[in-house]
Formats: C-alpha cells, structure tokens, sequence
C-alpha cells in the first residue's frame, strides 16, 4: 500500500478507533498509546497485505490490542464510564451498562459506529448468525429498559 493511500485511512481512523479505545481504558495517556500501536501493526501489515474491508480490520486490530492490555494487566475490560448532563443520554447509557460486555460491544459497533452484521462478526470473530441473535436480544433488553 502507498503511503499517501495510508495516510488517507490514518485520517479517516485516528479519531473512531482513539474514541473506540479511550471508553474502553478511561485513560487518555493509554488510550493514545494503543490507538499509536494499532496504526503501527496495521500500517505493517499494509505493507504486505491488503485486507477486504479497511474499517474493519482497523477495528479487529484495535479490539485484539485491547485484550491483549487487559490479559497482560490481569485485568477485565472496564464497564463504560461516561458522565452527561444530557437525561437522554443518561437513560441509554444506563440501559447500554446493564448488558454484558459481548452485547454491548456489538450493539455500540452497530448503532453507534455504523457497522454491518458481516463486518461486526470479522472484528468481533464471531459468526454473523451469533451477531444478529445478540443483537436482537440486546434489542429486546434496552426496550424494557427504555
């Protein structure tokens, strides 16, 4: 991949995948260093390959760095800790707090980062069939608590 190509994907990506990171250690220093490391591992694999879908694969690298810190820290991944005046917003980050960690992940991927069932199942590693089931069901769980 050229550089200029790179560049353009780096732009695109800095701030999502700095975002995606950052609610997951709530630690801007951390949140940075990863988010410098994801874009290092992908640009070297740029170098040799070129992978069907560039968002995704963002993502994946970006969800793999993050258990990879989290089992060498022998710790679990944080709950979401975001605070708002905004009610709305409030209420949904309640509702998104009471499902576990694989339902909130697909539901903020889908709603919130925009991304299709196929492509949710490539970042995640899970079977597109799986996706939708935990879809629904988290579906199912935040109207009862909407």
């Amino acid at each position: 991949m050229k550089r200029r190509k790179f560049v353009k994907l780096y732009k695109e990506h800095r701030i999502p995948i700095y975002r995606y990171i950052y609610f997951r250690v709530n630690s801007k220093e951390e949140a940075e260093d990863l988010a410098s490391e994801v874009f290092l591992r992908v640009f070297n694999y740029f170098k040799k390959n070129q992978p069907q879908n560039a968002r995704a694969f963002f993502y994946k690298v970006a969800r793999d760095l993050l258990v990879d810190f989290y089992r060498k820290n022998q710790r679990s991944l944080p709950e979401f800790e975001l605070k708002a005046e905004d009610k709305h917003f409030l209420d949904l980050y309640q509702a998104l707090s009471g499902l576990n960690a694989d339902h909130r992940e697909v539901v903020v991927l889908r709603y919130f980062e925009g991304f299709s069932i196929p492509e949710i199942a490539q970042i995640t590693g899970k079977k597109e069939k799986n996706v939708e089931m935990m879809l629904y069901r988290s579906k199912n769980k935040l109207k009862d608590r909407l």
